[in-house]
């Protein structure tokens, strides 16, 4: 250890535990997208088997958004 008052060399990156997290992150995924498929899909029983009528443009405009979230999702999984 130096004696001039300076300070001790950093530590190599390369030897420092990285901790990670993407286990966490795909099971925020995976629940995230199973409670907006099962929101979505009650929605579509509710509107044709218990309201008896034919689904409108919000739960289409759903379906679509849910739809299209997919590719966003599985981005997420697949990136390290």
């Amino acid at each position: 250890m130096a004696t001039n008052g300076s300070a001790p060399p950093l530590p190599d990156p390369s030897r420092l535990p990285h901790d990670s997290k993407q286990a966490d992150i795909i099971a925020c995924v995976v629940t995230t997208w199973a409670i907006a498929l099962a929101t979505v899909a009650a929605r579509f029983y509710t509107k044709i088997s218990i309201s008896k009528s034919r689904p409108g443009a919000s739960e289409w405009c759903l379906l679509a958004a849910l739809v299209r979230s997919v590719p966003g999702r599985t981005s997420c999984l697949f990136m390290g």
